[in-house]
This record gives C-alpha cells, sequence and structure tokens, in this order.
C-alpha cells in the first residue's frame, strides 16, 4: 500500500453512478473520494469546475453519460487542472468514443460496469508513472522569470508559473 493515497473527484449526473464510484474508488484502497460534483464543467469558472479547482484531486472520473457535454467537461477540466489525470467511463466502447475522450484530455477509458479491480488498475499505472517521474528527477516544480514591464523604464516584474 502507497504512504500517500491518491484523491480522487467524481464527475457523474447520476447520483447511484457517484455512490457507485465512490464505493469502488475506496474499495480498492489506494484512493479516496475527495470531491463529487453533479454537473459537467462546461467553462473554466463554473460551478463544478470551482469545486474541482478548490479540492485539486490527483485523478478525476467522469462519466460519459450525455457523452457532448461529458467530452466538453474533460477539454475545460484539461485545460484548468493539467496534473490531473482524467479517467472516462462509458458503456459505450466505441473506439471513435474512446480516441475523442482521448483528445479532449482523458488519460484512461474505463467501460462500464466500473469495477474496483479495473480502477486499481488504472490507479497502478498513475502511481507507476509518478514513481518514474520522481525517479527521474522530472517532478514538476516552480519557475521564476524575471523580466522588464516596459523595455527601457528599468523595472522589473516577477511572474512565478508551474511547469
Amino acid at each position: 500500500m502507497p504512504t500517500t493515497q491518491i484523491s480522487v473527484g467524481i464527475l457523474a449526473p447520476s447520483p447511484e453512478v457517484r455512490e457507485s464510484l465512490a464505493v469502488h474508488v475506496e474499495a480498492t484502497g489506494l484512493a479516496t473520494v475527495k470531491v463529487r460534483a453533479d454537473e459537467y464543467c462546461a467553462v473554466e469558472d463554473d460551478h463544478a469546475t470551482t469545486i474541482f479547482l478548490e479540492a485539486q484531486p490527483n485523478i478525476i472520473i467522469v462519466d460519459m453519460q450525455d457523452v457532448r457535454a461529458a467530452v466538453k467537461a474533460l477539454f475545460t477540466l484539461h485545460g484548468v487542472l493539467p496534473e490531473a489525470w482524467l479517467y472516462a467511463s462509458s458503456t459505450a466502447t466505441d473506439h471513435t468514443l474512446i480516441i475523442e475522450t482521448m483528445h479532449a484530455g482523458a488519460r484512461e477509458f474505463l467501460p462500464k460496469p466500473v469495477t474496483s479491480r479495473s480502477l486499481s488498475t488504472a490507479f497502478a499505472r498513475y502511481l507507476d508513472e509518478k514513481n518514474r517521474l520522481k525517479a527521474e528527477g522530472k517532478e514538476r516544480g516552480k519557475i521564476y522569470s524575471i523580466t522588464a514591464a516596459k523595455g527601457g523604464a528599468g523595472a522589473t516584474s516577477v511572474r512565478s508559473t508551474w511547469q
């Protein structure tokens, strides 16, 4: 068992699906559910997106009940939380949908019904990747850059960015 738990966010309109996913996430012993949302993220500053921004989960599972809205939510979440791994989950498993979710930013596609075993496998891939990056010294960190605010004015400004 890892020393730190994976934090998971669940985005699913159906209360039954949210509860089922939460039970399976907890059953893995690798992760805990940190946040749940019942509406798809549409833009960067809507209520659902704000919930995930505040919680900063490691992984977000997006239920594909409404495919168009879910793909848009994947794009939005990928834009505002690029470090979070996005998992798409759907009963439809046609290759076009899977490719579309990957283009939107999903790292995993979980066919329904989602089981604790399928989540454990996906979480293990997440942990393996994080451990590999850590071993290679490629963890993300802050970069500070100092530039002139206006050419020739003799003033500088500092900007902090994540890389």
